[in-house]
């Protein structure tokens, strides 16, 4: 026979697998049936020391005990919320591109008075310093064989003779070096020594003769240059 110790631990542990198994209101039910097994179950006779009985009984209340429930967990304490980016420091607008300064409009010449373009002119032709304005262009028109121009206002007519002037002197400095010429000598001058080495004379004559730029061509074909 078994003793009564083992049967009151085999008891528990059926009860402990029913309790398992079994609803919630059976388990309290098993439970209570539990404690109380050894005293109901247990006859005197068979029955051991007290002290043997009541470490029995109090196993078995413990192998009946409710198992503790699972403690719900704790929301985390961390916010969810996320804190808004710092906004960059950096401008995100990109300057525009530098644009160069354009090139300064280019200076027109300045018109040098009339008085002094018709000195320049008078230098160069050899007329005399004491003509007027008026004067000295009508003269410079004449040699020049420009005496078309002499409608044209005054200071026209000083342009136009001052390049005309300068396509004579390119002329004569060729004139001058083929010819041996002092390059010291006025275009005119040089023009009247050349018409004299080449014997064509007349074509610098006073009256009836060449204009100077006229005189300058043919000289020019005269020698091959």
């Amino acid at each position: 026979m078994k003793s009564p110790a083992l049967c009151v631990l085999l008891f528990a542990a059926a009860g402990q697998s029913l309790k398992l198994n079994a609803p919630l209101g059976r388990r309290a039910a098993v439970a209570s049936a539990g404690a109380t097994f050894a005293a109901l179950v247990v006859p005197p006779a068979l029955a051991g020391p007290a002290s043997d009985l009541r470490v029995t009984e109090v196993r078995a209340s413990k192998a009946f005990a409710e198992p503790p429930h699972a403690t719900a967990a704790v929301p985390s304490a961390i916010p969810s919320a996320v804190p808004p980016a710092v906004p960059s420091a950096v401008p995100s607008a990109v300057p525009s591109a530098v644009t160069a300064a354009p090139p300064p409009a280019a200076v027109a010449p300045v018109d040098e008075p009339l008085k002094v373009e018709t000195d320049n002119i008078k230098k160069a032709l050899d007329l005399e310093a004491n003509l007027s304005i008026p004067q000295a262009l009508k003269a410079a028109n004449e040699v020049m064989g420009l005496s078309k121009n002499a409608g044209l206002p005054l200071p026209s007519q000083a342009d136009l003779l001052l390049a005309a002037n300068e396509s004579l002197r390119v002329k004569v400095d060729g004139i001058k070096k083929a010819l041996d010429i002092s390059a010291s000598l006025s275009m005119p001058a040089a023009l009247k020594v050349a018409n004299e080495l080449m014997g064509v004379s007349k074509n610098g004559a006073a009256a009836g003769g060449m204009s100077l730029p006229s005189q300058a061509d043919a000289l020019l074909a005269a020698i091959g240059v």
